[in-house]
């Protein structure tokens, strides 16, 4: 059975068709995740394992021994949090463009701003698409299934590229919010 949700951010809207069968975990608040993606099987991580602000998000071989490729999940008052293990900074939209096409996704200090809040939404039960709230989801720049491609925002395409797996981790100190 498909059934078809909209979600509405601002003024976008995003459409998406949903199976009603084999459900995925929810994400935790609080919970921390490697979050791969599901076009190129490749993790999330911080370009050169930085630790710095201003870092590029881009998509890695996994890797169980990088924290660099561990992410908190935590949730504020609109949205969530993406929180890097390694650098304690946290996911954002570069210079606060939200609703900027392709505009590159990179770590910097918490703050809580709109462009540190990003949504989930299940997508076809298997995976999640996130959204920031301009309305635009992150994928690999270009849909790449390249090691090291930056992680940019983009217009929902229906692309596997723009969907993502939240696979838990544990055995890791959880970070303060």
């Amino acid at each position: 059975m498909i059934r078809f949700f909209t979600v509405t951010v601002g003024v976008f809207c995003l459409g998406f068709s949903v199976h009603a069968d084999d459900p995925i975990a929810e994400i935790v608040d609080g919970a921390k995740y490697r979050i791969i993606n599901r076009k190129s099987d490749l993790a999330l991580d911080v370009m050169d394992r930085s630790m710095d602000k201003g870092a590029a998000i881009i998509q890695a071989k996994p890797d169980s021994a990088s924290n660099s490729q561990i992410w908190q999940v935590v949730k504020s008052n609109v949205g969530h949090k993406i929180i890097n293990y390694h650098s304690v900074r946290a996911v954002d939209v570069r210079d606060g463009r939200m609703k900027r096409v392709g505009q590159m996704i990179w770590q910097w200090d918490i703050h809580g701003g709109e462009a540190q809040q990003w949504y989930f939404k299940k997508y076809q039960n298997k995976g999640y698409v996130i959204y920031a709230s301009g309305g635009l989801a992150l994928a690999p720049q270009g849909g790449s299934k390249d090691v090291g491609a930056k992680i940019v925002q983009l217009r929902w395409a229906n692309s596997s590229a723009q969907v993502w797996d939240f696979v838990p981790v544990s055995g890791v100190k959880v970070l303060k919010k």
